[in-house]
Parts: structure tokens; sequence; C-alpha cells
């Protein structure tokens, strides 16, 4: 009976020291692998995309064969999207065939950018500005003037009053502006919503008609973006506890094995003793 509880025993320690090595050695590989759940800003990019194209219907957008926004409506802005550094492919989608073009884009790694497209839909274009340093005071509101129509050389928008010129480039200086600031071009009035940080005020052209919209720019650094990847936990064990947990295991191993020997020797005894037994009753 001892026998058979010193077998049961060395071979429940031989099981907990493999569940320990295998768990030491998994945790060990592990901290090997880098962690995916932090975006690294030197093979991934920003976007944040407007849909400033012809025509009423909502587009979905693809970068990198990936789709990135659905159903954006037209002067809509997107969340930012993280996206592969380097040459991508940018595929828009429009109406409910999804019928539309593409354009190449390069994503330059670490950047953080607002992406327009205009143009038809099966064959779009890009404008690509870059999202400004956050601002030193949370509550300041700054803006720009962004002139997307085509054929503008100069444009003077009136904000609260003071003309802001928009040159060949199609974008102003930043200024300080109002929550409620008061737009005028070319004789249009609007106010849009300016929340705190960087926003931009632009406009597009639609059937000879301007049209004024505004977003507000990403504003988020981007090594504090979050990917859609499951966080690898980090764990680290030294080599010298990763040898103690193979030594208990040979150990283990050795005493389960003697266990068994001498357990299957004492059986044969007991078998040849009962045999005695009934040769001599």
């Amino acid at each position: 009976m001892s026998s058979v509880r010193f077998l049961v025993v060395g071979t429940v320690a031989s099981v907990v020291s493999v569940a320990v090595l295998v768990g030491l050695a998994g945790s060990a590989s592990a901290s090997k692998r880098p962690s995916t759940n932090v975006v690294d800003p030197v093979t991934m990019g920003s976007l944040q995309i407007v849909n400033a194209l012809d025509g009423d219907s909502p587009i979905t957008v693809s970068v990198g064969g990936r789709v990135r926004a659905r159903g954006v409506p037209l002067l809509a802005t997107t969340a930012p999207v993280v996206v592969p550094a380097g040459d991508q492919t940018v595929r828009v989608g429009d109406g409910p065939a999804n019928v539309g073009g593409s354009l190449a884009l390069n994503v330059p790694a670490g950047s953080r950018r607002t992406l327009f497209l205009l143009g038809r839909p099966d064959s779009p274009s890009v404008v690509l500005i870059d999202s400004p340093e956050p601002l030193p005071d949370a509550d300041a509101r700054m803006a720009r003037i962004l002139d997307l129509r085509p054929l503008s050389s100069r444009t003077d928008v009136l904000v609260d009053g003071r003309v802001r010129v928009v040159d060949a480039s199609g974008l102003s200086e930043a200024f300080r502006a109002g929550s409620a600031a008061r737009v005028i071009v070319d004789g249009i009035s609007t106010t849009p919503d300016l929340r705190p940080g960087t926003s931009i005020v632009f406009m597009v052209e639609r059937d000879g008609q301007t049209l004024i919209a505004s977003l507000r720019q990403d504003l988020v650094g981007l090594d504090s973006l979050r990917s859609p990847v499951t966080p690898v936990v980090k764990l680290r064990q030294s080599p010298a506890r990763l040898i103690g947990a193979l030594a208990l295991m040979i150990a283990a191993t050795v005493a389960a094995l003697s266990s068994m020997a001498v357990f299957r020797s004492r059986s044969r005894d007991d078998r040849t003793l009962g045999l005695m037994a009934k040769s001599f009753g």
C-alpha cells in the first residue's frame, strides 16, 4: 500500500513539474514577443478621412486592401484610422454598388494627416494636411481656412469681421478663433462649430455653389492610438528559475520511475508468496 502511495505522489509531482516548466517557458517566450496593442510610430501612420467628393452618396474607403470607413456622408470626417506606413492604395466605393476608383498614396511613418478626397468617386484625388501639434492651452481654439474649390488662386475670407487670406496653396495661416466665429465667403455666411483644438474650415463647390464645412483635426499623438490587436502580457523569467524547474522535473521523474520499480518488485514478491502458500496448502 505504501508503494502505491509513493507511486501516486511521484507521478503527481512529475506532472506538476512539467506544467510549471511549460508555463515558465511560455511566459519567457511571451516576453520576447513585441507588444502589439500600441501602434508603432516607426511602422504606422494616422489618417483622418474627409468625404469632399462630387456626389451625394455615402462612401466606403479602403486603405491597403482593408476597409477603414463605411458610409461616410458628404463633407463628413472619420475618426483617425491607423494604417501601415509606406506606399498604399486608397480605394473609394460610392453608392449601393460600392463602385469607385483608387489612387496611390504614400503614408510616412509616424505621420498624422487629414486626407480630403476630391473629384469624382471613380477617379478621386486627394489633398493632405498635416495635423498640428497639441496646443499648450487645452481650451484654446485655432483655425485654418482651406479652399478646395477649383480655379481658386486667392480668397479673402471674413472671420468675425477680420480678413483671412487664402493664397494659391489653398490653406491660410492658423489664427485664434472664438467658438461661435462667423465666417463669410463670397457673400455666404456660416457659423462653424469650432471646438477646442485646431479646426479647418473648408470650402468645396457643388453645381456652381460654395459649400462650407469644418472639422477638428486629430490632435491625438500616434503613440497613444490603439490598434485592434489583443495585448500581449509580458512576463519575464530568469534562466536560473528555468533551470531550477527543469531540475525539479527531472528529480520528480526519477522518483516516479523508482517508485514504479519498487511497486513492480513488491508485486512480483507478493505473487510469488501467494503461489508458495497455495502449493504448501
